[in-house]
């Protein structure tokens, strides 16, 4: 049995246009096999089959050579370990710095606004390696601010709430696009501070509808700064 997740095969490759099919190519896949160790192979199955739940097809097919150079890394820089979950996150980015120093790739790079201005990103290596990790990491071990459902008694932060509809908790979940969805907690976090929960709910609203819209019309952007 191959070792290999085609992005043809996965449920919503039946949701693109014929254009996307042919930027997609015959047949691109997730070989499994370039990883170092049998547990990382499945872990990252785990997170390419939760992931192609999240994004389009499109999305996947541009993380390939993220994938790709993730597993040379893990190749070349694992020192023993048979798991993602054998080191903290911490020490796996600081490895993959490090490695990406020596391979000559830049952790950052800029992207131009829409009024011309600079903006200077991570590098996609290091945002995809995040996502990998916060996938495996077990959720009570996660801060309340970075889960992506934040239930508003376990922040260390007072907050407004409304008399009349008590809210518990903030859903990011249907914030589809990773970056955007990061962006808008550490908006929301500062929110909470100043503004009523009422003010914060109808901002997420907001946002989830021009997730959607993105999603359904623009879906390479992924970071509000590429907007």
């Amino acid at each position: 049995m191959e070792n290999k997740i085609y992005l043809r095969e996965l449920p919503s490759y039946t949701k693109i246009s014929e254009t996307q099919s042919r930027i997609i190519g015959r047949n691109p896949c997730f070989d499994l096999g370039e990883l170092p160790t049998k547990k990382m192979q499945e872990e990252m199955a785990s997170y390419i089959l939760s992931r192609s739940q999240q994004v389009c097809v499109i999305v996947l097919y541009s993380e390939l050579a993220q994938f790709h150079k993730l597993c040379r890394f893990l190749q070349q820089c694992r020192k023993g370990s048979d798991s993602l979950l054998d080191e903290k996150p911490s020490v796996w980015m600081n490895r993959l710095k490090g490695w990406m120093f020596m391979e000559g790739i830049p952790i950052s790079r800029q992207s131009k606004g829409i009024y011309g201005s600079v903006i200077v990103l991570r590098a996609k290596e290091l945002l995809y390696m995040e996502r990998v990790l916060k996938h495996l990491k077990p959720e009570q071990d996660i801060p309340e601010q970075e889960k992506d459902i934040w239930q508003l008694d376990r922040l260390d932060i007072p907050y407004r709430n409304n008399l009349i509809k008590n809210s518990q908790s903030v859903n990011f979940t249907r914030i589809s696009q990773e970056g955007i969805r990061e962006e808008l907690k550490r908006g929301i976090y500062l929110n909470l501070q100043g503004e009523a929960i009422a003010c914060v709910q109808k901002e997420m609203t907001a946002m989830r509808r021009l997730s959607r819209y993105l999603k359904e019309q623009q879906p390479h952007i992924q970071s509000c700064a590429e907007i």
